[in-house]
């Protein structure tokens, strides 16, 4: 089993949607489960690119 833990997240949310949805969008909303999202997708994709078969799931 691999597990990974994004600990950049906030960073990953400025970088991708500026400043104000780091600062003040994501003080109401956590973002964390989004990047999750879209770091599982880019998984898959770079995965089945290499043909690698793996189920990539969420805790």
């Amino acid at each position: 089993m691999i597990t990974i833990e994004i600990e950049n997240v906030d960073e990953i949310v400025e970088k991708q949607k500026g400043w104000f949805v780091a600062n003040v969008v994501g003080a109401v909303v956590d973002l964390t489960p989004k990047v999750e999202d879209v770091v599982i997708e880019k998984l898959r994709e770079s995965f089945a690119e290499q043909g690698i078969r793996a189920t990539i799931t969420k805790k």
